[in-house]
């Protein structure tokens, strides 16, 4: 989330809701969502079940398929969730569980129909959170451990109240489990309390939510898999939960809080952002801190794998402006539209046209529009190796025949412009295919075959 305020100004919460819950980028379990100035959404990464949001690339940015104006994305585990400029919600990915609140899955972001006025959404693991502009939640999903917070432990495939709520500023789900911010700064929390991943000692499981006594003049939560993180509006960090690996970021050998516990080690913090074992931390001077487990590498550029227990900053990084982190990969905000990653890349994570991890900050590219840049891994076809894939005919009018040979590993296509933007991808069943290219304008375009490396080839249209 990118926290649009001074962390001294102590009117913070009188704030306009619009501007206090911009949010230009979230990453989920193995993918990564991004809000462009233009109000579409670009993602990239894992796309099991649609959570992606299209069928495009998977190793660099595509655009999501969703035409009208977005204020806001969320990355879950296994889904994704938008937020359009009219208080209205998209999703699109797994819903094995009614995360999705639309009843279906898959890769195109449909509506969920009976919510509106809608300003700030968070994807959980497997549940979802909506926050209206009244001030009440409503959610939907998996509930086995009374993570909606409805008081029951029934699966939902359509929103419902969270009872018992009002003046909700900010949300936030975790793995099991839910957080709501008030606009007093006190702080709820709803489902699974399993070695105090909320702070709500003595509570195992709570629903309807119950405060977290322990806290106040809170303005910003971020639930994760077994520890939160919670900001208030002196710029302090507080953390609860397992502390396996370090997560608290002070040095201690405690397994576990079951008691929000200052982060003493930090102060000036905008932003925290939690998951699996790792906590991540903002300041207000732009640089990032981070500790849990193998977050030494990220420090070292993968020289040492070791643990840090003591929050300590990522010397490769400032200017820094938002953070997002996901199972095993980290994504930072630097300027206006410009990002970069580091972390595990197997599924195309970092955004950067490969599948090569990387400690040290990676470029994300194609992103909203920027120039495509190649990473070295790329192959470009000349005129000897046309013929191991086939484009017929070339130049064309109305449609091309794409030909890729048998034992050519492959998963997607795209065709961009000259000036790098992707105006039409597809994922492709056979190794024989037929793009309809007639409502494209007269001109030169490059097809790349994405797969183990990049293939491009130009195309004509006459």
């Amino acid at each position: 989330m990118k926290v649009k305020y001074s962390i001294f100004y102590v009117s913070v919460l009188l704030l306009s809701i619009n501007q206090l819950f911009a949010q230009n980028l979230s990453v989920g379990l193995y993918h990564t969502q991004y809000l462009c100035k233009d109000g579409r959404a670009m993602s990239w990464g894992f796309d099991c079940d649609g959570r992606r949001g299209h069928t495009g690339p998977t190793y660099y940015p595509g655009y999501v398929n969703i035409s009208v104006g977005l204020k806001k994305v969320s990355a879950g585990g296994y889904h994704s969730l938008y937020l359009d400029s009219l208080g209205r919600v998209w999703s699109s990915g797994k819903n094995n569980a009614g995360q999705t609140g639309t009843g279906i899955s898959g890769s195109m972001p449909q509506m969920i129909l009976g919510l509106d006025s809608i300003i700030d959404v968070s994807a959980g693991s497997q549940h979802s959170l909506f926050l209206k502009y009244d001030g009440t939640v409503y959610a939907c999903g998996k509930n086995d451990s009374r993570q909606l917070g409805d008081g029951s432990n029934v699966n939902r495939f359509t929103p419902v109240l969270v009872p018992g709520l009002t003046g909700i500023v900010q949300v936030s789900a975790g793995s099991d489990f839910s957080l709501f911010v008030r606009n007093d700064g006190s702080v709820y929390g709803a489902g699974s309390n399993g070695g105090g991943k909320m702070g709500l000692s003595p509570f195992n499981v709570a629903s309807p939510p119950v405060k977290i006594d322990s806290l106040s003049n809170i303005i910003y939560a971020s639930a994760g898999e077994s520890h939160s993180l919670f900001v208030d509006m002196n710029g302090q960090a507080f953390f609860t939960g397992s502390n396996v690996d370090g997560k608290a970021g002070i040095g201690s050998n405690v397994n576990y809080y079951f008691l929000p516990e200052h982060i003493y080690t930090l102060d000036s913090i905008i932003q925290v952002e939690c998951e699996n074992d790792v906590s991540l931390f903002l300041r207000a001077d732009s640089t990032v801190w981070i500790c849990g487990r193998y977050t030494n590498a990220l420090v070292t550029g993968g020289s040492d794998f070791n643990s840090l227990s003591i929050a300590t900053q990522i010397p490769s990084l400032s200017g820094v402006s938002e953070i997002g982190v996901g199972e095993s990969h980290y994504v930072f905000e630097i300027g206006d539209s410009v990002l970069y990653s580091m972390g595990d890349n197997h599924d195309g994570m970092l955004g950067d046209g490969s599948t090569l991890g990387s400690y040290s900050p990676v470029l994300v590219t194609n992103l909203c529009g920027a120039p495509l840049v190649l990473p070295p891994n790329t192959t470009s076809l000349d005129g000897n190796s046309i013929n191991e894939i086939g484009i017929y005919p070339n130049p064309a009018k109305d449609q091309v025949e794409i030909n890729i040979p048998e034992n050519l590993l492959f998963e997607d296509y795209v065709i961009l412009n000259l000036n790098g933007q992707i105006i039409h991808s597809g994922t492709p069943e056979n190794t024989k295919f037929t793009i309809n290219v007639s409502n494209l304008e007269r001109g030169i375009y490059f097809l790349q075959i994405i797969g183990s490396n990049m293939f491009s080839q130009k195309i004509i249209l006459n």
